[in-house]
Protein backbone atom coordinates (compact mmCIF):
# COMPACT_ATOMS: atom_id res chain seq x y z
CA UNK A 1 0.00 0.00 0.00
CA UNK A 2 1.83 3.06 -1.30
CA UNK A 3 1.66 6.60 0.02
CA UNK A 4 0.81 7.40 -3.60
CA UNK A 5 -0.15 11.06 -3.65
CA UNK A 6 -0.08 11.13 -7.46
CA UNK A 7 2.87 13.50 -7.79
CA UNK A 8 5.18 12.87 -10.73
CA UNK A 9 8.42 12.83 -8.76
CA UNK A 10 7.12 11.56 -5.41
CA UNK A 11 5.43 8.46 -6.82
CA UNK A 12 8.47 7.64 -8.94
CA UNK A 13 10.87 7.82 -5.99
CA UNK A 14 8.57 5.76 -3.78
CA UNK A 15 7.93 3.00 -6.32
CA UNK A 16 11.61 2.81 -7.29
CA UNK A 17 12.40 2.19 -3.61
CA UNK A 18 9.73 -0.53 -3.47
CA UNK A 19 11.15 -2.07 -6.64
CA UNK A 20 14.66 -2.05 -5.19
CA UNK A 21 13.51 -4.05 -2.16
CA UNK A 22 10.83 -6.32 -3.62
CA UNK A 23 11.64 -6.39 -7.32
CA UNK A 24 12.92 -9.98 -7.31
CA UNK A 25 10.28 -11.47 -5.04
CA UNK A 26 8.13 -12.98 -7.78
CA UNK A 27 5.64 -10.18 -8.27
CA UNK A 28 4.10 -7.61 -5.96
CA UNK A 29 0.69 -5.92 -6.15
CA UNK A 30 0.91 -2.22 -5.42
CA UNK A 31 -1.76 0.43 -5.00
CA UNK A 32 -3.03 3.37 -2.98
CA UNK A 33 -6.35 4.33 -1.37
CA UNK A 34 -5.92 8.05 -2.12
CA UNK A 35 -7.61 8.02 -5.57
CA UNK A 36 -10.72 6.66 -3.83
CA UNK A 37 -10.91 9.00 -0.85
CA UNK A 38 -8.41 11.77 -1.47
CA UNK A 39 -5.63 12.69 0.93
CA UNK A 40 -6.70 12.12 4.52
CA UNK A 41 -3.91 14.37 5.79
CA UNK A 42 -3.12 13.27 9.37
CA UNK A 43 -5.49 10.28 9.02
CA UNK A 44 -4.19 9.09 5.64
CA UNK A 45 -1.99 6.39 7.16
CA UNK A 46 -4.85 5.07 9.27
CA UNK A 47 -7.11 4.89 6.20
CA UNK A 48 -4.48 2.77 4.46
CA UNK A 49 -4.31 0.49 7.51
CA UNK A 50 -8.08 0.01 7.37
CA UNK A 51 -7.87 -0.89 3.69
CA UNK A 52 -5.09 -3.38 4.39
CA UNK A 53 -6.98 -5.04 7.25
CA UNK A 54 -10.08 -5.48 5.07
CA UNK A 55 -7.93 -6.87 2.27
CA UNK A 56 -6.39 -9.47 4.57
CA UNK A 57 -9.74 -10.30 6.15
CA UNK A 58 -11.47 -10.95 2.82
CA UNK A 59 -8.34 -12.28 1.07
CA UNK A 60 -8.92 -9.90 -1.83
CA UNK A 61 -6.56 -7.29 -3.27
CA UNK A 62 -8.68 -4.18 -4.00
CA UNK A 63 -8.56 -2.49 -7.42
CA UNK A 64 -7.07 0.94 -8.06
CA UNK A 65 -8.91 3.73 -9.85
CA UNK A 66 -7.75 6.73 -11.88
CA UNK A 67 -4.27 5.29 -12.37
CA UNK A 68 -4.23 4.77 -16.13
CA UNK A 69 -2.11 5.36 -18.06
CA UNK A 70 0.68 4.35 -15.71
CA UNK A 71 3.62 6.69 -15.27
CA UNK A 72 6.14 5.53 -17.93
CA UNK A 73 9.04 6.63 -15.73
CA UNK A 74 8.16 4.02 -13.09
CA UNK A 75 9.63 0.54 -13.79
CA UNK A 76 6.47 -1.46 -13.08
CA UNK A 77 7.16 -4.24 -15.59
CA UNK A 78 10.87 -4.75 -14.97
CA UNK A 79 10.33 -4.74 -11.20
CA UNK A 80 7.37 -7.14 -11.46
CA UNK A 81 5.04 -4.65 -9.80
CA UNK A 82 1.35 -4.96 -10.70
CA UNK A 83 -1.24 -2.22 -10.25
CA UNK A 84 -4.56 -4.12 -10.14
CA UNK A 85 -7.51 -2.36 -11.77
CA UNK A 86 -9.95 -5.12 -10.79
CA UNK A 87 -10.39 -6.97 -7.51
CA UNK A 88 -7.90 -9.84 -7.36
CA UNK A 89 -8.30 -12.92 -5.13
CA UNK A 90 -5.31 -13.33 -2.85
CA UNK A 91 -2.74 -15.39 -4.80
CA UNK A 92 -2.55 -18.98 -3.58
CA UNK A 93 0.72 -19.89 -1.96
CA UNK A 94 1.71 -16.26 -1.38
CA UNK A 95 2.33 -14.84 2.07
CA UNK A 96 -0.66 -12.88 3.43
CA UNK A 97 1.09 -9.63 4.26
CA UNK A 98 0.55 -5.95 3.47
CA UNK A 99 3.22 -3.27 3.83
CA UNK A 100 2.00 0.31 4.21
CA UNK A 101 3.86 3.55 3.48
CA UNK A 102 2.79 6.84 5.04
CA UNK A 103 4.93 9.94 4.61
CA UNK A 104 4.36 13.18 6.50
CA UNK A 105 5.09 16.50 4.82
CA UNK A 106 7.24 17.46 7.80
CA UNK A 107 9.44 14.39 7.43
CA UNK A 108 7.69 12.09 9.92
CA UNK A 109 7.62 8.92 7.83
CA UNK A 110 6.11 5.59 8.87
CA UNK A 111 6.03 2.05 7.52
CA UNK A 112 3.69 -0.59 8.93
CA UNK A 113 3.66 -4.31 8.15
CA UNK A 114 0.43 -6.25 8.71
CA UNK A 115 0.28 -10.05 8.64
CA UNK A 116 -2.84 -12.17 8.40
CA UNK A 117 -3.56 -14.34 11.42
CA UNK A 118 -3.34 -17.30 9.03
CA UNK A 119 0.39 -16.65 8.78
CA UNK A 120 0.82 -17.66 12.41
CA UNK A 121 -1.03 -20.96 11.92
CA UNK A 122 -2.67 -20.59 15.31
CA UNK A 123 -4.57 -23.67 16.42
CA UNK A 124 -7.24 -23.90 19.08
CA UNK A 125 -6.64 -26.65 21.60
CA UNK A 126 -10.01 -28.16 22.40
CA UNK A 127 -9.37 -29.59 25.86
CA UNK A 128 -7.83 -26.49 27.53
CA UNK A 129 -10.57 -24.39 25.95
CA UNK A 130 -13.26 -26.72 27.28
CA UNK A 131 -11.74 -26.65 30.76
CA UNK A 132 -11.73 -22.84 30.68
CA UNK A 133 -15.42 -22.78 29.77
CA UNK A 134 -16.22 -25.17 32.62
CA UNK A 135 -14.17 -23.36 35.29
CA UNK A 136 -16.42 -21.46 37.75
CA UNK A 137 -15.93 -17.69 37.84
CA UNK A 138 -16.87 -15.07 40.43
CA UNK A 139 -18.75 -12.07 39.02
CA UNK A 140 -18.79 -9.02 41.30
CA UNK A 141 -21.45 -6.34 40.95
CA UNK A 142 -21.86 -3.02 42.74
CA UNK A 143 -23.96 0.13 42.51
CA UNK A 144 -25.07 3.10 44.58
CA UNK A 145 -28.63 1.88 45.12
CA UNK A 146 -30.62 -1.34 45.02
CA UNK A 147 -32.47 -0.57 41.78
CA UNK A 148 -29.26 0.22 39.89
CA UNK A 149 -27.64 -2.95 41.19
CA UNK A 150 -30.62 -5.06 40.14
CA UNK A 151 -30.59 -3.53 36.66
CA UNK A 152 -26.83 -4.06 36.35
CA UNK A 153 -27.14 -7.77 37.14
CA UNK A 154 -29.99 -8.11 34.64
CA UNK A 155 -27.99 -6.35 31.91
CA UNK A 156 -25.02 -8.65 32.39
CA UNK A 157 -27.30 -11.70 32.43
CA UNK A 158 -28.92 -10.61 29.15
CA UNK A 159 -25.53 -9.92 27.59
CA UNK A 160 -24.07 -13.29 28.62
CA UNK A 161 -27.17 -15.16 27.44
CA UNK A 162 -26.80 -13.68 23.97
CA UNK A 163 -23.00 -13.70 23.72
CA UNK A 164 -21.19 -16.33 21.62
CA UNK A 165 -19.90 -19.37 23.46
CA UNK A 166 -16.35 -18.30 22.65
CA UNK A 167 -16.66 -15.39 25.10
CA UNK A 168 -14.35 -16.02 28.05
CA UNK A 169 -16.28 -15.60 31.30
CA UNK A 170 -12.93 -15.17 33.05
CA UNK A 171 -12.45 -11.92 31.11
CA UNK A 172 -15.83 -10.63 32.28
CA UNK A 173 -15.00 -11.61 35.87
CA UNK A 174 -11.62 -9.88 35.68
CA UNK A 175 -13.16 -6.67 34.33
CA UNK A 176 -15.83 -6.56 37.03
CA UNK A 177 -13.29 -7.21 39.79
CA UNK A 178 -10.42 -5.03 38.64
CA UNK A 179 -11.68 -2.43 36.16
CA UNK A 180 -14.87 -1.23 37.83
CA UNK A 181 -15.31 1.01 40.86
CA UNK A 182 -16.65 -0.90 43.89
CA UNK A 183 -19.65 1.06 45.12
CA UNK A 184 -21.81 1.01 48.26
CA UNK A 185 -24.22 -1.87 47.47
CA UNK A 186 -22.77 -5.16 46.24
CA UNK A 187 -23.75 -8.61 45.05
CA UNK A 188 -22.02 -11.54 43.41
CA UNK A 189 -22.72 -14.45 41.12
CA UNK A 190 -20.82 -17.70 40.60
CA UNK A 191 -21.05 -19.86 37.53
CA UNK A 192 -19.49 -21.19 34.35
CA UNK A 193 -19.86 -20.11 30.75
CA UNK A 194 -22.51 -22.82 30.40
CA UNK A 195 -24.48 -22.08 33.56
CA UNK A 196 -24.63 -19.09 35.90
CA UNK A 197 -25.96 -19.42 39.41
CA UNK A 198 -28.41 -17.00 40.98
CA UNK A 199 -27.06 -13.67 42.15
CA UNK A 200 -26.53 -13.28 45.87
CA UNK A 201 -28.64 -11.03 48.06
CA UNK A 202 -27.54 -7.40 48.28
CA UNK A 203 -25.00 -6.38 50.88
CA UNK A 204 -23.69 -2.99 51.94
CA UNK A 205 -20.19 -1.89 52.86
CA UNK A 206 -21.70 0.53 55.35
CA UNK A 207 -19.58 3.32 53.91
CA UNK A 208 -21.19 6.07 51.85
CA UNK A 209 -19.67 6.82 48.48
CA UNK A 210 -17.29 9.77 48.57
CA UNK A 211 -18.47 12.66 46.41
CA UNK A 212 -16.32 15.65 45.61
CA UNK A 213 -17.99 18.75 44.18
CA UNK A 214 -15.78 20.92 41.98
Amino acid sequence: EAHGTGTTIGDQIEVEAVAKIFGNSGGIHIGSIKPNLGHGEAASGLISVMKAVLSLEHRVIPPNIKCMPLNPKIPFESAQLTVPVEAVPWPEGRYERVSINSFGIGGANAHVILDSKAAFKASVQAEPRKRALETPQLLLYSANNAQSLKEMIERYQTYLDGAPESLALADVAYTLANKREHLLLRAFQIGTRYKLGNASSLSSTGKPTSIVMV
